[in-house]
């Protein structure tokens, strides 16, 4: 346990030191780094809400805001905000690798081992009744999605989305009651 999260710290420090001046030396190590610790980590990298985030982060960011001081195609952009851009998705990128392999690397258990010496001593009680909870939550947010797929044609659309944002968080505020109903905590506190 302290290996990984010594090297999910050693990838938080270079997400942390990342620049534009340095990060053709630090992305490319970090990328070899994981490529040798654990190449499953970058099946992550290859699906497509993922890439459309990264495009988006690079490339509508310096289109739509900042000065435009630059022109590619004849489409001009803020270069300023491209690099910043750029940086901020490697950096996006060198965390979620180091997450991903921290959290690929533990169990349940060895998490719940490890904050029992801090203040989350009851660490794996709430973890697993909100994976009891999960399945519920998710179907409560499926079954409203659908509602307000179906249901919000004629309307204008912030009000249907206020709308069904309200009906969503009634729906889960009514489950988290029952769901305490059923499964109460004897202790909430840390002590």
């Amino acid at each position: 346990m302290k290996k990984n999260f010594l090297i999910f710290l050693a990838f938080l420090i270079m997400a942390l030191m990342l620049n534009f001046t340095n990060h053709f030396i630090l992305f490319p190590l970090a990328l070899g780094g994981m490529l040798l610790l654990n190449i499953q980590v970058y099946r992550l990298f290859f699906r497509w809400k993922f890439l459309v985030f990264l495009a988006f982060l690079i490339f509508a960011v310096p289109l739509f805001a900042g000065d435009k001081n630059a022109v590619f195609l004849g489409i001009s952009y803020s270069s300023d905000l491209f690099r910043s851009s750029v940086v901020m998705a490697e950096r996006s990128v060198i965390l979620l690798m180091g997450l991903k392999f921290l959290t690929s690397r533990i169990s349940v258990e060895q998490m719940a081992q490890a904050m029992a010496n801090s203040r989350f001593k009851r660490f794996s009680q709430v973890f697993s009744l909100s994976m009891q909870a999960l399945p519920d939550v998710r179907s409560i947010t499926n079954e409203t999605l659908r509602e307000f797929r179906h249901e919000s044609t004629g309307r204008n659309f912030l009000s249907n989305l206020s709308d069904y944002a309200i009906k969503f968080m009634v729906r889960i505020l009514h489950y988290a009651g029952s769901f305490y109903d059923q499964k109460p905590l004897k202790d909430i506190t840390n002590e």
